[in-house]
């Protein structure tokens, strides 16, 4: 499901609103990410403010229509 989602954004990158910066972290590699913001699982998304503080928390979604309807 990362793969489908990833291949989405990318496929959609000019549909990203322009107030919104989606990255991509290596879920293998970002364990200080991981214990920050309590991600315990693949395929969670995370959404920071600009000082990086957690804003929301969710698992899965299978489009980029789908991330940015999640975001507050």
């Amino acid at each position: 499901s990362c793969k489908s989602v990833d291949a989405d954004i990318k496929a959609n990158m000019k549909d990203i609103p322009d107030n919104l910066t989606i990255l991509d972290i290596d879920y293998d590699k970002a364990n200080d990410l991981k214990k920050k913001y309590g991600v315990t699982t693949q395929h969670t998304f995370v959404q920071v403010d600009a000082k990086g503080d957690l804003i929301k928390k969710w698992l899965g979604s299978p489009t980029l229509a789908a991330v940015v309807s999640e975001v507050k």
